[in-house]
């Protein structure tokens, strides 16, 4: 497992390696290096409590822009076990150098990458192929009233992987979710 810096503070992009043999492959997805690496990074223990998993059928499905706001705000460990995605990654912490930008990440079953997203970034993805798998752990339960859902289409990211996908599949509340509100500071 190999931890690698992105150009945005706290978030890691990790190259898992891949055990291959006549059987198959072995690779390991999360040990205790890895936890001890984040707690060690954030002065603050960081407890996994939740592991989804999303299922999408179709090529160009779009999933997000989601996150949880403050008390609830979670980070999160990505991966695409089937197919492959385009990740996206939009820093809304209004104190960071990099407020307001993106990065897009590929993952697949092939390259076998995941991504460390720290709270106050939102999350979503875009798959590539068809039946696409994707597992992420969360470091806090799923609350609803702490939700923060942005529409991934008409904001000001200005996303270029997402312009130049002409046709999407969204569900209701991703399409018409509201656009980022950059003068509120959702995490304290």
């Amino acid at each position: 497992m190999q931890i690698k810096k992105t150009k945005f503070k706290d978030l890691y992009e990790i190259n898992n390696i891949k055990y291959k043999d006549s059987r198959g492959f072995f690779s390991e997805i999360f040990n205790k290096k890895l936890n001890n690496f984040l707690d060690n990074k954030f002065n603050k223990k960081i407890n996994f409590v939740q592991l989804n998993f999303s299922f999408s059928k179709n090529k160009n499905t779009l999933r997000g822009l989601h996150c949880q706001i403050h008390p609830k705000q979670q980070a999160k460990l990505v991966s695409c076990i089937k197919g492959k995605i385009i990740d996206f990654v939009i820093d809304v912490r209004n104190n960071s150098n990099t407020f307001g930008k993106y990065l897009s990440f590929e993952l697949s079953e092939k390259n076998n990458k995941m991504v460390f997203v720290p709270e106050g970034f939102l999350h979503g993805f875009l798959t590539k192929t068809n039946n696409c798998e994707v597992i992420y752990a969360c470091t806090k339960f799923y609350s609803k009233k702490h939700e923060l859902n942005v529409n991934f289409i008409n904001n000001k990211f200005d996303i270029k992987e997402i312009k130049n996908t002409i046709k999407y599949n969204m569900s209701h509340k991703d399409k018409y979710s509201k656009d980022f509100n950059f003068n509120k500071n959702f995490f304290k």
